[in-house]
This record gives structure tokens, C-alpha cells and sequence, in this order.
């Protein structure tokens, strides 16, 4: 995980630089291309999708109000990675951080379509809900599935601080989604299993093999 600034500055490492950053927002963008194919099939072939029961909404409050703290711990994270990714020893690594969460959100385009569920709360109390631009699939969550690679991403020993917070931030993540009722408790265990899965795959696994050379510098 650990990136080296060593000959950054010269034309043939920034010019490496710049494929491997093309290759990651080709996958970032084939991440949103079927994230919106995956979520229009779902609200035109299931218009009138189930509600289930969820246990942990049944025992924990409904506050609809923490959404707002759902978008600002994502934000959050995300500015806490980019601190991080922008250190000079970290922006070689930059084209991977980015290919990482668009792989996610390809496996997730996949996965949401086969099982979907209504949204679990009252769309008027959410203020990011707009039916032109909504991601209709619920499990599983993609705000769970980030927040835990950014916390994977991060190196212990390089960047204690930033890891710790960023663990505080996923447990609060995982309430507010809860008590705001963004998200049913399995798509937030489905979410975590995601990235979990996403980055274990890349960094120890043989799925992207192929890809990582692709994405080195």
C-alpha cells in the first residue's frame, strides 16, 4: 500500500501516472453508466416493490432528520481520504483509490437489481431524493461499502489519526443510516461485505489481476 515519490517528476512516470488515472475514471464512468441502468430497470419493471420489516428499525428510533449527518459523514470520509491520497507519497496510488470505488459501484449495479426493495422511508423527509436522479437500488449500500474503503485504504503506521476517525465515522455512518431509515440493516451488512470483498480482491486476490498492472505507476 505504501506509494514512493521516486522519479514522479519525470515525463515517463507522469505519463504513467496519467494512464493509469484514465483507466480508473473509465471504470469510475462504466460504474455510473450501469448504476443508472441497473435503477431505472428496477423502478420500470418494479414499480410497486415490497417494504419489508426490518428489526433494528423496529428497536432503534426514527430520527429523519440524521440524513443530513448520513451525507455529511460521507462527505467527510471522502475529505479525510483525499488528505491522505494528496500526500506526496500517496499520489501515485490516486488512479487506484479511484478504481477501487468504481469497482465497487460496478459489483453493486450488479447485485442491486436482484432483490429490490422499496425505499425504507417516507420520501418526503429525505432531502437528497429526486426521482430524475435516484439510485433506486437499496442493497447493497453504497454509503456503507465506501466508508469502509476509506478506512481500508488507509495506512495504520503512515496515518493513525485519519484511521481512527475514519472507524468512528463508520460506526456513526452505520446509526444515522439506521435511525434516518436510509437504508435497511441488511444493506448496510451487505454494503460492508462489498467493500470488504472489493478490496481484499484487488490488493490480495487474483479477480484484478489483469487490472493492476494497468494501474501501477
Amino acid at each position: 500500500m505504501n506509494g514512493t515519490t521516486e522519479g514522479f517528476g519525470e515525463k515517463p512516470a507522469r505519463m504513467r501516472w496519467l494512464r493509469a488515472f484514465a483507466v480508473a475514471v473509465a471504470i469510475l464512468a462504466l460504474s455510473g453508466i450501469l448504476a443508472a441502468i441497473a435503477s431505472n430497470a428496477i423502478q420500470s419493471l418494479y414499480p410497486d416493490r415490497p417494504k419489508p420489516p426490518d428489526l433494528l428499525f423496529d428497536l432503534l428510533p426514527h430520527l429523519a432528520w440524521t440524513q443530513f449527518a448520513v451525507e455529511a459523514l460521507y462527505v467527510g470520509g471522502a475529505v479525510l481520504l483525499g488528505i491522505y491520497a494528496f500526500r506526496r507519497e500517496h499520489r501515485r496510488q490516486i488512479p487506484e483509490f479511484i478504481a477501487l470505488f468504481g469497482l465497487m459501484e460496478v459489483f453493486r449495479a450488479a447485485i442491486i437489481v436482484l432483490t429490490p426493495l422499496a425505499i425504507p422511508y417516507d420520501a418526503a423527509t429525505h432531502f437528497t431524493v429526486n426521482s430524475n436522479i435516484r439510485n433506486w437500488g437499496e442493497f447493497p449500500s453504497g454509503h456503507a461499502a465506501t466508508m469502509l474503503l476509506f478506512y481500508l485504504i488507509i495506512d495504520r503506521e503512515d496515518a493513525p489519526g485519519i484511521k481512527r476517525a475514519l472507524a468512528a465515522m463508520i460506526v456513526a455512518e452505520i446509526i444515522v443510516l439506521l435511525i434516518s431509515h436510509s437504508h435497511y440493516s441488511i444493506d448496510i451488512v451487505g454494503g460492508l461485505l462489498l467493500g470488504y470483498f472489493v478490496y481484499h480482491e484487488y490488493y490480495e486476490g487474483s479477480l484484478f489481476a489483469w487490472l493492476r498492472p494497468l494501474l501501477k505507476v
